[in-house]
């Protein structure tokens, strides 16, 4: 996902092809690490509550089911 952000280009850049790949790659190590422990990401949670709803979903169906 880092990747695809940095696929943008403003303008012409002042270091070399390499040097611009090894500082991103660089960049990029330090944001996701920022992000893994910020733990703001959401994904984690995101799947919690994911999987929380079709839990509820599915016992709610048979409940219906069982009703019938």
């Amino acid at each position: 996902m880092l990747k695809r952000a940095n696929a943008a280009k403003l303008a012409k850049s002042i270091l070399s092809n390499d040097e611009q790949e090894t500082y991103m790659s660089l960049l990029n190590q330090e944001r996701a690490k920022l992000i893994a422990k910020s733990q703001s990401f959401g994904i984690a949670e995101a799947l919690v509550n994911q999987f929380s709803r079709s839990k509820n979903v599915s016992s709610n169906a048979s409940k219906k089911i069982s009703i019938d």
